[in-house]
């Protein structure tokens, strides 16, 4: 990362060590790249610039608040499976209405983690934080109509309870997802208190 350490990563000692290599424009710092030059597997389309990092300097927080983030969204991921894995092993399936919504729900979620991760390769918050807001607020509106959808059928069919449950719980886990994805997006523009000071301004500045 760069300027983490003090004396080796610098950019003059970062640039020392690849033509001392041999290596030089190969060797990509991906949580720093976007505050250095493009290398190589950058212009060569090998990996996507928008996809790393700006991080700077010696705290670990930004680092350490972005991956436990990552980490809660893939419990959530782990736990729609282990849903999906628990009525295959008890032999129900959810009704093909059912499976539609929530597939819908989960391409709505896929969307909203590429806006979210957007943010990475944003010079400017305002206009992305506005977004980020706003898509979770409609995903939060999503997964209530569904839940009230199910709650309806429930009244008028009759359901295996083990079917209504964990569709209740992937739809939960999903909108666990969206919760930890917009914490990313909050993080990416240095918390939520910064946050909260770009949403006040731009709100100020349209009012």
């Amino acid at each position: 990362v760069l300027g983490q350490r003090p004396m080796s990563q610098r950019r003059p000692p970062m640039h020392a060590i690849e033509q001392d290599t041999g290596l030089e424009g190969l060797l990509l710092h991906p949580l720093s790249a976007r505050l250095l030059a493009p290398t190589i597997p950058e212009r060569e389309g090998w990996v996507r610039r928008d996809d790393l990092y700006a991080i700077f300097g010696r705290s670990r927080h930004e680092q350490m608040r972005l991956a436990d983030e990552f980490e809660s969204v893939s419990d959530y991921v782990a736990n729609v499976l282990k849903l999906y894995l628990r009525m295959e092993d008890a032999g129900v399936t959810l009704s093909p209405v059912q499976q539609k919504e929530l597939l819908d729900l989960h391409d709505v979620i896929s969307t909203y983690y590429d806006t979210v991760h957007k943010g990475f390769a944003q010079d400017t918050f305002e206009l992305y934080l506005s977004d980020i807001h706003r898509d979770s607020r409609e995903v939060t509106a999503k997964i209530r109509a569904l839940r009230d959808r199910h709650w309806h059928r429930l009244s008028d069919e009759t359901v295996e309870p083990l079917v209504s449950t964990s569709y209740m719980d992937i739809a939960n886990a999903y909108r666990r997802m969206k919760d930890h994805l917009l914490n990313i997006g909050e993080a990416i523009v240095g918390g939520k208190d910064i946050a909260r000071q770009v949403i006040e301004s731009e709100e100020e500045m349209a009012g």
